[in-house]
């Protein structure tokens, strides 16, 4: 098979490259613990470890690379993202391939979701990333969780956009961990707080301004808030609600 990726006029240039792409992995033994309520599902093994040929086989891959025509580039990336191969260089081709192949987004979302600290020019090619209002909810879904972990409040507007972009498809399902991936479960929203308060300005029918008088409620309701933050939000939400943090503001709440 590597003989075959030599090549790239070889009729089995693309089999190749797959198989051996599915081979950089092998299933780790399993060491007889219980895989918890929410195990990895995504393939293609439950736990993946390297083997002595791991770094022969990308060696391999990224000499194949390097043949592809840059119509084809995007294919065999996602071949990559889909063995879960996670390498600086090909990474770096994927991030410039999505600026200008907005079909490789999904690719890169999927890719940075599993970094704790994703490159920020990734997350501005998904931040920056066209229609999103096209894009499957699972897909928008896991662009807010980079984004989110991209830990600046510039990605704030797409995020939001995103979340928007899910409730306008009906998509129940996708939105609710990505609300609460945005409000209960984001330990930073009152980073975010000047930013919020700048969307919270648009037009109150715009469904962005509702998702960001819904961060600056989150801010309220928290004890362990900012307490500038805090206060901020309340008077937001006081002057241009006429609504106090009290039992008329968790009426609000439910909306949410």
């Amino acid at each position: 098979m590597l003989e075959h990726i030599e090549e790239k006029k070889s009729k089995r240039f693309r089999s190749s490259f797959e198989t051996l792409a599915r081979l950089y992995h092998q299933e780790k033994a399993w060491d007889r613990k219980h895989w918890g309520g929410r195990p990895d599902t995504r393939g293609p093994y439950y736990e993946m470890v390297t083997w002595e040929q791991s770094d022969r086989i990308l060696k391999a891959l990224r000499g194949a690379m390097w043949k592809l025509p840059k119509d084809e580039v995007g294919e065999y990336l996602s071949l990559l993202a889909s063995n879960r191969i996670q390498d600086n260089e090909t990474l770096n081709s994927l991030i410039e391939s999505a600026k200008y192949d907005p079909t490789l987004i999904p690719v890169l979302s999927a890719q940075l979701s599993g970094l704790q600290d994703p490159p920020a020019n990734g997350l501005d090619v998904l931040a920056t990333a066209p229609e999103k209002n096209k894009m499957r909810g699972y897909d928008l879904s896991t662009i807010v969780k980079c984004l989110l972990n991209g830990k600046s409040s510039k990605y704030l507007g797409a995020i939001l956009d995103c979340i928007v972009a899910i409730e306008a498809q009906g998509n129940w399902t996708a939105l609710q961990p990505t609300k609460n991936s945005y409000l209960k479960n984001n330990g930073r929203i009152d980073a975010y707080q000047a930013k919020l308060a700048e969307i919270a300005q648009g037009d109150p029918k715009d469904r962005k301004t509702f998702w960001a008088y819904a961060g600056l409620m989150e801010i309220t309701a928290r004890p362990n808030a900012n307490a500038e933050a805090k206060a901020s939000s309340i008077g937001i939400i006081e002057s241009d609600w006429g609504i106090l943090p009290d039992g008329s503001s968790s009426s609000m709440r439910q909306w949410i």
